[in-house]
């Protein structure tokens, strides 16, 4: 997959390791809004320490402008605002999440942004028929570089990794 992802997994005799997809973070950047909710059940990890790139709602946002480009005639029906992008992934993740970046908390979503997400999301998840080309088919780094691009930097001091991604766009 091309995207990050990054989560610790506690095991049982007490060690923690740090789960890291680094995916080149733009090719045809896959989805991360597809993502379900972390839980301990499903990736050793609940919600609170999963971290992806790009975040959840800067990607709900982008493939709603591509899927208006390409079946919305640019009109502007399916696009998700990236002001409410964030908020409308938070209620879709549940259990009283909030945005990640503190900015984009307090967001109120409009009705317009509540239909468009419920047009883009389904053709995008895991489950529907277009899942396995979605990405590729909304893919827009030609002839122009892919929006989301990405580094990992890793530090290391005694007793301690620090591994950060960051965004080169």
């Amino acid at each position: 997959t091309h995207n990050y992802q990054r989560y610790p997994v506690v095991h049982d005799d007490g060690r923690v390791l740090q789960h890291l997809v680094t995916g080149a973070g733009g090719a045809y950047t896959k989805a991360t809004h597809i993502i379900p909710r972390a839980t301990v059940e499903e990736c050793g990890c609940d919600e609170a320490d999963f971290r992806c790139y790009p975040l959840r709602g800067d990607s709900l946002a982008t493939y709603s402008i591509l899927f208006d480009r390409r079946f919305g005639f640019r009109r502007g029906r399916f696009v998700v605002p990236r002001q409410q992008a964030p908020a409308v992934m938070a209620e879709r993740l549940g259990g009283g999440l909030e945005p990640t970046r503190e900015t984009d908390r307090g967001a109120t979503v409009s009705p317009k942004a509540r239909r468009a997400a419920r047009v883009v999301h389904p053709l995008s998840a895991r489950t529907g028929p277009l899942y396995r080309f979605f990405s590729e088919f909304l893919d827009w780094d030609t002839p122009d570089p892919p929006l989301f691009k990405s580094f990992l930097r890793i530090d290391v001091r005694p007793g301690e990794l620090e591994i950060k991604c960051c965004s080169a766009t």
